[in-house]
């Protein structure tokens, strides 16, 4: 009987120790295949913990870091010191706060921030991930970063160019209006009266208005218009030249 009680004992202790390989050996196959999915996607995956206390630490984030963010994989493991020092400092609180909502209802967490890596410059970052409820009240997140600099170079440019379109337009409205405008030029002139005595009078001609020049006064572009009565509100500009007597006029 003793020996049959050692020969059971020894095939629990293979047995227990077959479950313990076959298990290591299926989360090596895991994290292998996680980490191959993740070095063919083009972002950061990541696994981030918070602890009841508050405590925030990365229990898995791929080697890519290193190219976006300029730092060691091992770097946040305990911590996330590493990435607030190279994050903007004018985005660590709205960071802080929407991993606080996320974890508060379980939400979905995105938010887009900067980060400034030594040697690596400004950068802007995009960041999913999804929470649940961990062991001992931790949230755990499964999410990834993507690095979308050349998208906000790229928007950035797009309103640069839609800025300029605009006051492009706005110009051309200007210039054209400028050009409607029509300005009178009251001359005195001495017009004869078929059969009566010559009286002055006033003649009202209508013009465009052109460009101005580098005084800005307006350069008048004339052209031949028809004699009108007109009100004083209906002038914009005035001329008045010289009254010149008619040759053989006293």
């Amino acid at each position: 009987s003793s020996t049959i009680a050692v020969f059971l004992l020894g095939w629990l202790v293979a047995w227990q120790h077959s479950l313990v390989e076959r298990a290591e050996a299926r989360a090596r196959e895991r994290q292998q295949q996680l980490e191959s999915i993740s070095l063919n996607m083009p972002a950061v995956v990541f696994q981030r913990v918070r602890e009841a206390d508050g405590r925030s630490y990365y229990t898995f984030v791929d080697p890519k870091i290193r190219d976006v963010f300029g730092v060691e994989p091992e770097e946040v493991t305990h911590g996330v010191g590493a990435l607030q020092a190279v994050t903007h400092p004018d985005d660590h609180q709205e960071i802080q706060d929407t991993f606080n909502r996320s974890a508060r209802d379980l939400s979905m967490w995105h938010h887009e921030f900067r980060i400034e890596p030594p040697h690596l410059g400004l950068r802007w970052i995009r960041g999913a991930a999804a929470p649940r409820k961990g062991p001992a009240d931790s949230v755990v997140w499964d999410g990834v970063y993507f690095n979308i600099t050349a998208e906000k170079q790229a928007e950035e440019h797009l309103q640069q160019a839609h800025r300029m379109e605009t006051v492009g337009q706005v110009s051309s409205g200007i210039a054209h209006q400028c050009q409607q405008r029509v300005v009178v030029r009251v001359v005195h002139q001495h017009r004869a009266i078929r059969g009566g005595e010559g009286r002055r009078g006033l003649g009202v001609h209508r013009s465009r208005v052109g460009a101005r020049n580098h005084v800005g006064e307006p350069n008048l572009e004339l052209a031949r218009g028809q004699c009108v009565d007109a009100e004083p509100s209906d002038v914009d500009c005035i001329e008045v030249p010289p009254i010149m007597p008619a040759p053989g006029q006293v």
